[in-house]
């Protein structure tokens, strides 16, 4: 069994760093080449120009690092939310099974495990009424 929150910033580093090396080796040489060949050997200022185009992709970097950092900030966020209404979800039917029928669970970020928290004490008061019978 693979653990969630390992596999959320796995697969999101690899994606992140994987995309953006070919992206961006990709456009720097294409555009390397377009530039080189569109200039004169001779011309003076191609050491200029290549220091320019240098430090455009460096800023290129620069910000993509940014928006990366922001990005993974995000989805650790939203991964640390998860993971607590799961580890509540998880209570919850740990004390179901032990049968502690008048546990409390508290969902507080997605809807999602809220109907499934529903679903569960519907579960719960008719193993209840079982059991009284």
């Amino acid at each position: 069994m693979l653990n969630l929150k390992k596999e959320i910033y796995k697969k999101f580093f690899f994606t992140l760093v994987g995309v953006f090396v070919v992206l961006f080796s990709l456009a720097y040489f294409l555009l390397k080449d377009l530039l080189l060949s569109q200039l004169n050997p001779q011309h003076d200022n191609i050491i200029l120009i290549m220091d320019s185009y240098n430090t455009i992709w460096a800023e290129i970097l620069i910000a993509f690092v940014m928006l990366g950092t922001v990005a993974f900030l995000y989805i650790k966020r939203l991964s640390d939310t998860l993971l607590e209404d799961v580890q509540h979800l998880s209570e919850y039917m740990q004390a179901i099974n032990n049968k502690n029928y008048e546990a409390i669970i508290q969902i507080q970020h997605y809807t999602e495990f809220l109907k499934i928290a529903l679903i569960f004490k519907n579960l719960v008061k008719r193993l209840k009424k079982k059991e009284k019978k």
